[in-house]
């Protein structure tokens, strides 16, 4: 995941705060620039499907390796590490497009 450097939106932030006392008393046009810094951030929190979500319970669990995890969702180790912190932090968003269990194709989670 990208690391984006949160310096420059601080600066912008505390330009605005000094200028009106506080972000939610400056009017739309002082937070324009603000608001164009924060739309540059990469997104902060990971999508993963519910069938990614599910193994990766399953290696916090210690019911499975993490790269046999890595093999069933079919991505790295290093795309799957800041996952996994997400998970255990609870920091991510559950895609719900188009999902449906009957006709999920994964590879069947017994180990």
């Amino acid at each position: 995941m990208k690391r984006f450097n949160h310096q420059i939106l601080l600066a912008a932030v505390q330009v605005v705060e000094q200028q009106y006392g506080s972000v939610t008393d400056a009017p739309p046009d002082a937070l324009k620039q603000v608001h164009a810094i924060s739309a540059c951030m990469p997104d902060a929190l990971p999508t993963l499907t519910h069938y990614e979500l599910l193994v990766m319970k399953r290696v916090i669990a210690n019911e499975i390796s993490l790269t046999k995890c890595s093999q069933m969702i079919g991505h790295s180790n290093t795309w799957l590490k800041p996952r996994l912190l997400a998970v255990i932090d609870g920091n991510y968003f559950l895609s719900e497009e188009n999902y449906d269990e009957t006709t999920e194709t994964h590879q069947e989670i017994n180990g």
